[in-house]
């Protein structure tokens, strides 16, 4: 662009701004480092700017399953149709087979179900 280029640019924008301020318009200024694409007004962003901030999110997630091998190990599982499969040492007992419906630990599952029975056969249908 030439000088004379932007001074015409220049001076059609102070015509556009000075019509804005007059129709009741308002300019803020803004802090210093301050961006609406950064700020937690999400309907402030603009489209593609929302789209990064989801693939981030979701990329940011993929990287975190990455170094899981248990993760791995329920969703090859599932795609071969297993019920059960060697996952993550339960924090209770310690087992490693969980069900890959809802990567619940096979042992302490089966544990609750038998004291379950017992409570039924005796007769009590809820938890005193």
């Amino acid at each position: 662009m030439s000088i004379l280029s932007k001074q015409i640019t220049s001076q059609a924008l102070s015509i556009e701004i000075d019509k804005f301020l007059d129709s009741g318009g308002r300019i803020e200024v803004l802090p210093l480092g301050y961006s609406c694409e950064f700020s937690n007004n999400t309907q402030a962003l603009k489209p593609t700017a929302k789209m990064r901030a989801i693939m981030s999110a979701s990329v940011a997630s993929a990287h975190a399953r990455k170094d899981r091998p248990d993760v791995f190990a329920r969703e090859k599982a599932r795609v071969s149709g297993l019920l059960h499969y060697h996952g993550k040492p339960c924090k209770v007992c310690g087992a490693t087979l969980r069900y890959v419906s809802t990567n619940n630990c096979f042992s302490c599952n089966k544990a609750s179900a038998y004291k379950r029975s017992q409570r039924i056969k005796k007769g009590i249908t809820h938890d005193q």
